[in-house]
């Protein structure tokens, strides 16, 4: 219940925190997604919640399942915390969450360090004279592929003539 807990977590708050990492990127980086949740997202997103809920649940119900009676009995007059066998897993378990956690704010930090340093990379493009759109095609006028790529050929050499009007300094528009 823990992990699909925190696997619905993560599918509501995944939209927000692209919507603001998307607002934090520079005005000159080409915005490649924003768009909904993919199913292949979903699907590791539910995988991975399967196998955390099943791995680390597996552990706990199998000291559950098996109670050793007689050792409880004679270890529960002297601690509290359960047998030496049951202290070493609960410790060896805080270890390996300990490490996962290390390595994710590792990553985490890495992450936040190449974001920062790409933001200062030199592109090789003016970004201020580069435009980039999509085009959307309505079905009913170019439905099969030929429609399409003439579409997009005659489209392209369109562009080209605008731009040879404009550096041949004419002051027409392009259309």
């Amino acid at each position: 219940m823990l992990s699909l807990g925190g696997a619905i977590a993560g599918l509501v708050i995944a939209p927000l925190v692209t919507r603001v990492l998307l607002a934090a990127a520079p005005a000159a980086v080409a915005r490649a997604g924003g768009g909904p949740l993919e199913r292949a997202v979903l699907a590791f997103n539910i995988a991975i919640a399967f196998v955390a809920g099943i791995g680390f649940g597996v552990a706990p119900a199998a000291q559950a399942a098996r109670p050793d009676l007689e050792s409880m009995l004679r270890e529960s007059g002297r601690t509290s915390g359960g047998s030496r066998r049951q202290t070493r897993v609960r410790n060896a378990l805080v270890v390996c969450q300990m490490a996962l956690a290390l390595v994710l704010l590792v990553g985490a930090g890495l992450l936040l360090r190449t974001l920062a340093r790409l933001q200062s990379v030199a592109l090789g493009v003016q970004p201020s004279r580069v435009m980039t759109f999509t085009v959307n095609l309505p079905q009913g006028r170019y439905g099969d592929a030929e429609q399409r790529a003439r579409f997009h050929r005659d489209f392209q050499s369109r562009l080209a003539a605008c731009r040879a009007s404009r550096q041949s300094a004419q002051s027409r528009v392009c259309p």
